[in-house]
């Protein structure tokens, strides 16, 4: 799910991370430029601003009337926060094992990589629990696209590379194993019952694994910021087989609905920018780890099947064509 903008889409500026520029000052190369030639930062090496992040103040906003929200998604709101931070604010209460579970799995991202946000810390506003964290301003890839359709591959070889790096980072053992949350899942009662069976039967075989998977990459989730690409959206972690992250990936792509605000051009040109993003994603992620198509094409029966407990408007009919693709039919 990537953040629909309140009011106004998002200038293209650089980021402003706690008041620091990552960008000189004066610096007038675009984020449209700098998608089509920037070098993806290795793992490892922090962003430019990066810095021991501030700590939470005792003078912080605690009624949502004295926020100023600056985006929005299905389970969250985006404010802007005290030091040049932001508020991910759940629209309801939630469990403190489940915030608790999103944090480790950014912070885990953040030890390891740049490309996560940096958690600062947690509070309650009226209520409902939320996460401060490093602001990062910057369109995502595909309000990006939208404009300059013409860097679909670059898209495709950015979202593969920083997919691959995510995959590297071992996860934090207090995250819950896919093979679990995707039990759980399958027993919604929006799941058919021959795609639940084949699912399950999958399951039972295919390897645990212990790395940090995101459970929703895309490139609606890639921020494009003057210090590079930056993952968001960490609400659907697990640990486990990377194989399964990708196939996922490869799921939402090649027939998924598009985010809330997608623009229109996005919407028409949705079907090239799949036939293209797709092979330029693979082939920058086999960059740097093997992919076994058997293991992608389980995977994708188990995603296929999980994807209907989403209730997700208009793709039932797609999901049941593509799992008789895969030989898994009623």
């Amino acid at each position: 799910m990537a953040y629909r903008p309140v009011s106004a889409p998002q200038r293209l500026r650089p980021i402003v991370t706690n008041g620091r520029r990552c960008a000189p000052t004066g610096t007038r190369t675009s984020n449209l430029q700098r998608i089509a030639n920037t070098a993806i930062p290795p793992a490892g090496i922090p962003r430019t601003a990066d810095a021991i992040m501030p700590p939470m103040t005792d003078d912080a906003p605690r009624n949502i009337r004295d926020l100023k929200k600056i985006a929005e998604g299905a389970e969250a709101e985006i404010f802007a926060w005290n030091g040049g931070n932001v508020l991910r604010l759940f629209r309801t209460g939630r469990e403190d094992g489940t915030l608790a579970h999103e944090e480790a799995a950014m912070r885990a991202g953040r030890a390891a990589l740049p490309l996560v946000p940096a958690i600062v810390g947690r509070v309650d506003v009226d209520g409902r629990p939320g996460l401060v964290m490093e602001r990062v301003d910057g369109p995502d890839l595909i309000t990006l696209l939208s404009r300059k359709p013409w860097l679909m591959w670059r898209a495709g070889t950015i979202s593969g590379d920083v997919h691959a790096q995510l995959h590297d980072v071992v996860a934090p053992p207090s995250l819950a194993s896919l093979h679990d949350r995707g039990r759980l899942r399958l027993a919604s009662p929006l799941v058919p019952e021959h795609a639940r069976l084949a699912a399950l039967r999958e399951i039972e075989s295919l390897p645990d694994g212990d790395r940090l998977l995101h459970g929703d990459f895309h490139p609606g989730n890639i921020l494009m910021s003057a210090c590079g690409p930056v993952v968001i959206d960490w609400p659907n972690t697990t640990r486990g087989d990377p194989h399964a992250d990708v196939a996922r990936t490869l799921m939402m792509v090649r027939g998924g609905v598009l985010p809330p605000g997608t623009p229109l051009v996005a919407r028409l040109g949705a079907a090239l920018a799949r036939k293209m993003i797709v092979p330029s994603y693979l082939r920058a992620y086999r960059r740097r780890h093997q992919l076994d198509p058997e293991l992608l094409r389980r995977w994708t029966i188990v995603n296929l099947a999980i994807r209907f407990a989403e209730n997700l408007p208009g793709e039932r009919e797609s999901l049941l064509r593509s799992l008789a693709e895969l030989g898994v039919t009623d």
